[in-house]
């Protein structure tokens, strides 16, 4: 039963993070980058 939980909260979660980067990719990944490179710079 929790196994069954866990993989429909997976398969939710990666379904929710494909549509987000469908949707918003290009920007997100310029984004973390940009927030990377400022992180490490400053640390």
């Amino acid at each position: 039963m929790l196994t069954e939980a866990s993989l429909s909260i997976w398969g939710w979660g990666s379904l929710g993070i494909v549509l987000f980067l469908i949707t918003f990719g290009p920007f997100v990944i310029f984004y973390l980058t940009f927030y990377i490179l400022c992180f490490v710079g400053g640390a």
